[in-house]
């Protein structure tokens, strides 16, 4: 379906690493700076002389990882250095956060520039100093409009709130900080998507401006029996929003088609249940 993106994991074997790369777990990065944990649980690292590159047939592609640069007395960043190629064309890579941050854009590049249909990316990086880590985090591509074809292992495809197989009812809120989620604080509210795939992951925001009370929801599965799940709100009144918060994950199912329905169970002055976009694995494009 047009508008879905792939997602590709750091430790998909699709992608090739040379050099000295690491791999590091989810618990090696905080959420300090309110943009969520690394997706799939970890990243690759390097803080020497290293590269990566994966092949795709696409139209776009974005990069993101970790932002943790040192920068000098001036504010210049000074480490790690990386850039950033799609075929022959040279990307502009993003300017680092001013402090560590996570799911920070790195690279991006589109087919109006580039071209669509397979290409290949390539990332290089470097640290002078030696100390100063780059980390990777996922791979995203916007597959070609008439591409039909099922995706399956650690690469899945994500779906953002406004894809048109998600129904919503109830009172639902656009939320229009720095990006485009939704959130509802009606019980009963609800979300209903048919789908293929084999396990979905439910990403959203802790907005400010709603309730901080902790408050709950539920999904259910082929009409199944409701699971129950527990939505946090902000910690305090005057936090800022947090974004690419995990709200929920389902356990792996058996492949093929499935209807997911998520109700929202709280009030106006309790968390709200908020949706960014759903990543489905083995998901159809």
């Amino acid at each position: 379906m047009s508008g879905r993106w792939v997602v590709v994991d750091d430790t998909d074997p699709g992608i090739t690493y040379t050099g000295p790369w690491y791999e590091k777990g989810q618990e090696s990065f905080t959420d300090s700076s309110g943009y969520g944990t690394p997706w799939g649980g970890s990243q690759h690292g390097t803080n020497g002389t290293a590269s990566l590159s994966y092949t795709f047939t696409g139209q776009s592609i974005r990069v993101f990882g970790t932002s943790a640069v040192t920068r000098n007395l001036a504010g210049n960043v000074t480490d790690p250095h990386w850039s950033c190629t799609l075929g022959t064309t040279d990307l502009q890579p993003y300017k680092p956060w001013s402090s560590d941050i996570n799911n920070w854009p790195l690279c991006e590049g589109w087919a109006a520039v580039t071209g669509a249909g397979e290409q290949t990316f390539v990332l290089k990086t470097w640290s002078e100093s030696g100390k100063s880590n780059f980390w990777i985090d996922q791979i995203r591509y916007l597959p070609l409009p008439d591409s039909t074809s099922k995706l399956s292992g650690k690469v899945a495809v994500s779906l953002e709130e406004s894809d048109p197989e998600l129904v919503y009812t109830g009172q639902w809120d656009d939320l229009r900080i720095g990006s485009l989620a939704k959130a509802t604080t009606q019980a009963g509210a609800s979300v209903t998507l048919n789908f293929s795939g084999t396990k979905v992951t439910w990403v959203g925001w802790k907005p400010a401006g709603y309730g901080l009370l902790a408050s709950q929801a539920t999904y259910s599965l082929d009409g199944g029996p409701a699971t129950t799940f527990d939505i946090q709100g902000l910690p305090n009144a005057g936090d800022g929003t947090q974004y690419y918060q995990h709200i929920f994950e389902t356990p792996e199912f058996p492949a093929g088609q499935h209807s997911l329905t998520v109700t929202y169970n709280g009030g106006a002055k309790s968390a709200p249940l908020s949706i960014d976009y759903l990543v489905i694995a083995n998901g159809d494009l």
